[in-house]
C-alpha cells in the first residue's frame, strides 16, 4: 500500500509541475509568436485546458509503454493513470481559480 501512495505522490507532483511548465511555455510562445494565435487562443482558460490535455496525452502514451516493457502490472497502470488525471484536474482547477484575472 505504501508503494501506491508513493507512486501517487510522485505522479501527482510530476503532473502538476509539467502542467505549470507547459502553461507558461504556451503563454511565452503566444506572446512572442503572432502566428500561434491562429490556432491557439491567448485566453487563460484555453491555455490551461490545452496544457492539461498536452500533459495528459503524454501520460496516456507513457503507461502502456511501461506495461508492454513489463515494468509494472496492469492494476498499477490504472492507479498511475488515475493519479496523473487527478493531478492534472486539480492543477487546472487551481490555475483557473487562483490564477488571477490575467493568468498565473
Amino acid at each position: 500500500m505504501a508503494q501506491f501512495i508513493e507512486r501517487f505522490l510522485v505522479h501527482f507532483i510530476c503532473s502538476t509541475s509539467l502542467t505549470l511548465a507547459v502553461f507558461f511555455a504556451l503563454r511565452y510562445w503566444i506572446s512572442h509568436n503572432t502566428k500561434v494565435g491562429i490556432f491557439l487562443s491567448a485566453r487563460k482558460s484555453h491555455l490551461i485546458i490545452s496544457s492539461a490535455l498536452i500533459v495528459w496525452g503524454l501520460s496516456v502514451l507513457r503507461e502502456p509503454y511501461d506495461l508492454l516493457a513489463g515494468n509494472q502490472l496492469w492494476y498499477k497502470a490504472i492507479f498511475d493513470q488515475l493519479s496523473w488525471t487527478l493531478g492534472l484536474g486539480i492543477t487546472a482547477w487551481g490555475l483557473y481559480r487562483f490564477g488571477g484575472k490575467n493568468g498565473a
